[in-house]
């Protein structure tokens, strides 16, 4: 588990963390909430997430918008995706994005627990 909750690594921070953990077959949870991570970190690190085995991610009170969540729709539709469990509150996400990310969900077979919080 890598928490790195809390540490306002931002943007920049979240690409050397991607970086780093690019390939890791070993890593199984992270939790990069209250961070200020935005739109360009998280996609980055969204990128990396098929090379990983990444269970459960943690990004709470970041603030996202919906280009974010589009990216993580992307990833979790496709055969690669191995997220179980996906944290997103408090993100500011808007409600029409939101509900294309349940249409999303309902294709998954692998994830069993998802929080969102407004």
């Amino acid at each position: 588990m890598l928490s790195m909750k809390g540490n306002f690594i931002g943007d920049e921070g979240l690409g050397y963390i991607s970086s780093a953990l690019e390939n890791n077959k070993i890593m199984e949870e992270i939790d990069i909430s209250f961070n200020k991570i935005g739109p360009i970190g998280f996609t980055c690190f969204v990128k990396i997430l098929p090379t990983t085995n990444i269970v459960s991610f943690i990004c709470n009170r970041n603030p996202l918008d919906d280009e974010c969540l589009s990216a993580l729709s992307s990833y979790i539709s496709t055969p690669e995706s191995k997220l179980k469990k996906i944290e997103l509150c408090t993100c500011k996400l808007s409600d029409k994005e939101f509900v294309n990310f349940l249409l999303v969900l309902q294709k998954n077979k692998i994830i069993t627990y998802i929080q969102h919080l407004p």
